[in-house]
Parts: C-alpha cells; sequence; structure tokens
C-alpha cells in the first residue's frame, strides 16, 4: 500500500479498477468485508469506508445482511455523462470543451519512454488538456510525444478535437491501430487541484498508445477522468 494514500481509498481504487475494467460485472457481489479485510490486510472500518465511497458514486448497492452487488451504470445528475462507451472514453473531445493547461518536456520518466519505444534519457513533448462540461471539469489528458515535432504545434493544434487527426495533419503521422486499456489510480495533487476532487480520491485511468502502419508507437496519452462525473460502459 502507498503511505501517501488514506488506505481506504486505496481499496477503493482497486475495487473501482475490477469494476471498469468488467471483472467485477453488474450484478456480481463483491468478496465480504472480512474476506477483503483478509486479502489487503485492512480494518473494517477502513473496507468499510471504501465500499461506502463506491456506494456514494452509484457504483455499488449494499444489502444489509446480504452483501454489496455491483450495479448497472445509471445517470448521475445533469451535470453528468450519461455513459461512455470505452472506445468514446479515448475521444472525449466528442463530448466537451478543451482547455489546455500546460506544456513541458520531461526526460526519465520509465513508463512513459518504454510506451514510446524511446531510451529514458531522451526528451519528450507533452500538453496537458482538460475536459469540461459545461463549466465543470469532467477529466484530463496528458499526450506525450517525440520533442522533435513540439516545435510543429501551436496552442489551437493542442486544442484541437482529435488527437490523431491532428498529429496527421501537423506532424505527417499515419496512424494504423492503437494499443489502449483502463483502470483506476489515485488522485494526486496536481489533477486533484485540476479536476476540482480531493487528493488521494480513485480516478478513472485510460491509457493509449497511438502506432504506425509498421507498429511504431507515435503518441502515449494518458487520461484520468471524474468518477462522480462519468460512467463506463462496454
Amino acid at each position: 500500500m502507498n503511505r501517501n494514500f488514506s488506505l481506504y481509498h486505496q481499496i477503493e481504487a482497486i475495487l473501482l479498477e475490477q469494476i471498469v475494467t468488467g471483472e467485477f460485472a453488474p450484478g456480481t457481489q463483491l468478496p465480504t468485508e472480512k474476506e477483503l479485510c483478509d486479502l489487503y490486510h485492512v480494518s473494517r472500518p477502513t473496507v468499510r469506508q471504501a465500499l461506502v465511497g463506491l456506494e456514494s458514486q452509484n457504483l455499488v448497492r449494499r444489502e444489509q445482511g446480504r452483501g454489496t452487488f455491483v450495479l448497472e451504470p445509471v445517470r448521475r445528475d445533469r451535470m453528468a455523462l450519461e455513459k461512455i462507451a470505452f472506445s468514446r472514453l479515448l475521444e472525449p473531445e466528442k463530448l466537451t470543451r478543451i482547455a489546455l493547461q500546460r506544456t513541458g518536456v520531461i526526460r526519465g520518466h520509465g513508463d512513459v519512454h518504454a510506451n514510446l519505444g524511446l531510451p529514458k534519457d531522451a526528451e519528450i513533448f507533452y500538453f496537458v488538456r482538460i475536459f469540461i462540461l459545461g463549466t465543470t471539469p469532467i477529466g484530463a489528458a496528458k499526450v506525450h510525444l517525440p520533442i522533435a515535432f513540439s516545435d510543429r504545434l501551436t496552442k489551437s493544434d493542442m486544442i484541437a478535437g482529435d488527437v490523431h487527426q491532428m498529429l496527421e495533419e501537423r506532424c505527417g503521422f499515419r496512424f494504423g491501430t492503437t494499443d489502449c486499456g483502463v483502470g483506476a489510480v489515485l488522485a494526486q495533487p496536481f489533477y486533484a487541484e485540476m479536476l476540482g476532487c480531493q487528493t488521494g480520491v480513485p480516478l478513472i485511468h485510460a491509457r493509449r498508445t497511438g502506432l504506425g502502419g509498421d507498429q511504431r508507437p507515435l503518441e502515449h496519452t494518458e487520461l484520468l477522468f471524474r468518477t462522480d462525473r462519468c460512467e463506463i460502459i462496454p
């Protein structure tokens, strides 16, 4: 467990990932409180707090004497996205307004460099986009590119709707396939402030790597979404 975050938020994030990835399908009963305590070596109050967090997001239903069950996706409120299919989760720009939060250069980031097939000491350009529904930030995306392409992009390019289409037009990329996945992470302070949520709360985490026709990685994007504003469906 990560000492920087509360135990119940970490348990909540683990269960959230199992729900959004379909490991626990709608109607499935979650492990009992005792089973979760034994599995993660935490106290029963910690497990209960995690389950209350999931219940507050309409992800599960707790029934006295029976257990906790995963709910079908339902509409949360008028500020929420009613449903997001996984394919559309990777294209939130079609559903929201986009704002550019920051740009920069990183090096020595093992996961990102590995996803782009670059050595750890290579410079990578990134830009962070915020997705806004109405006046509420619901998610963010950090797009990573080889540094050589950074001087070809303007601010307008970085808030363009379709990133892959923009990169094909501006950088000459030719995308073939996309490698993607979905899970959950805990909100780091930077993203918590950006999205208007508490540090340490679980966020839906989607990953996308755009590959060329020769299967060479061209871009890598990390997307984060508030669980109280988004619902994931197959």
